[in-house]
C-alpha cells in the first residue's frame, strides 16, 4: 500500500553546515540508523538503517528545498522508495535456485545495479554485474530507476553468505546498498 507521503511528518532532517538529527516524529528509530548530511565534499544524505523493524515497512520519499544564487526557494522531492520487513532470518535449502530483485534510483545517465555474494565461510564475494536491469526513466526528477533480478543456486558453501545489490555510481559510498541478512542453509 502505498501512503501519501506528502501528508506525513519528516523523520529526520538534513541541513547543510549542521548535524543531521532525527525529528520528533522518527525518534522511533533512534539507536537503529545512522545519518550523515551533505557535505562539501559529498551530495549524499543518508539514513542507513542498522536493524530493521515491522513498523519500518512503508514508503519513503526525501523531500528537499533549493536556494538559487537570488534567495528564491523551490520544493523538489525523490521518487518514493520502499522498505519491506521479511524476517530476521534468511532460510533455505541447499541447492534450491533463489531469485533476489532490486529496485532503485540509478541517476542520469542511467548507472547499472550491480550484485554481490559475500560469503564469510569462502573468505571472499563474487560479482554479478551481467544481469538483466529493466530501465524506466522518471522525467519528473530527471534520472532514471532500474529494476535487476538475480537468480543463483543456493549451496553449502553459503552458510551466513548474504546478497547485496547497489549502483555502479554508489559502489563506493558507504551503506549505499541492500543486502540480504546471513543465510542459514539447511544442508541434507
Amino acid at each position: 500500500m502505498t501512503e501519501d507521503c506528502d501528508d506525513k511528518k519528516p523523520i529526520a532532517i538534513f541541513k547543510p553546515d549542521r548535524a543531521a538529527k532525527l525529528h520528533s516524529s522518527g525518534e522511533y528509530l533512534s539507536g537503529r540508523v545512522t545519518l550523515t548530511n551533505i557535505t562539501n565534499k559529498s551530495t549524499s544524505a543518508t539514513l542507513k538503517f542498522h536493524k530493521l523493524k515491522c513498523i519500518d515497512e512503508k514508503d519513503y520519499i526525501c523531500k528537499y528545498y533549493v536556494i538559487d544564487m537570488d534567495g528564491a526557494v523551490s520544493t523538489a522531492k525523490s521518487e518514493t522508495t520502499s522498505i519491506l520487513v521479511i524476517g530476521n532470518d534468511v532460510f533455505v535449502s541447499e541447492w534450491w535456485t533463489v531469485m533476489f530483485t532490486s529496485t532503485g534510483n540509478i541517476g542520469k545517465p542511467p548507472g547499472k545495479l550491480i550484485w554481490q555474494k559475500i560469503s564469510p565461510q569462502q573468505k571472499m564475494s563474487v560479482t554479478y554485474s551481467n544481469e538483466t536491469t529493466e530501465i524506466e526513466e522518471l522525467p519528473e526528477i530527471c534520472s532514471f530507476r532500474g529494476t535487476s533480478n538475480l537468480t543463483i543456486q543456493i549451496s553449502g558453501e553459503d552458510f551466513k553468505a548474504k546478497i547485496r545489490c547497489f549502483d555502479t555510481s554508489q559502489a563506493n559510498v558507504r551503506g549505499m546498498y541492500v543486502e540480504t541478512e546471513p543465510f542459514d542453509v539447511l544442508c541434507e
